[in-house]
């Protein structure tokens, strides 16, 4: 039983630490921050959206117990859900910056890491049951 209370709990752990790390770096980019040293990897900024929020879209599938909303006919990840809601928020606050911008191709990348992430997940784990309502 202990085992099974850690593991429930594990992965909401590690998505505590994995938000206050992205908290660090997007508040490092309001302030500039960030080394220039990036710009010369080529797509840097949608590797690292599609990378950063795919990841945090994976943790939070899984301290969601992996839960899908089903809405008609399409499931949807609770969890990958509540990461785009907050990239979404995230992308709109940046317009009242003077050091960012509103970027849609940065909310692309967001969801699509999102997307792959939640949905590899379900790819290799088809033993667990979804959509929960």
């Amino acid at each position: 039983m202990l085992q099974s209370h850690w593991h429930n709990y594990r992965w909401r752990y590690l998505l505590l630490g994995y938000a206050l790390l992205l908290l660090i770096i997007t508040g490092a980019a309001y302030l500039r921050l960030i080394p220039t040293q990036l710009a010369r990897v080529p797509l840097y900024d949608v590797i690292g959206h599609f990378v950063l929020y795919g990841m945090a879209g994976y943790l939070t599938h899984r301290a969601a117990n992996r839960r899908w909303l089903k809405m008609g006919s399409i499931a949807l990840p609770l969890g990958g859900l509540i990461v785009m809601g907050c990239a979404c928020i995230e992308e709109g606050l940046q317009s009242f910056s003077p050091n960012r911008a509103f970027d849609l191709k940065d909310l692309i990348f967001n969801g699509l890491g999102i997307a792959f992430a939640c949905y590899l997940d379900k790819a290799l784990h088809k033993g667990y049951t979804q959509p929960h309502a």
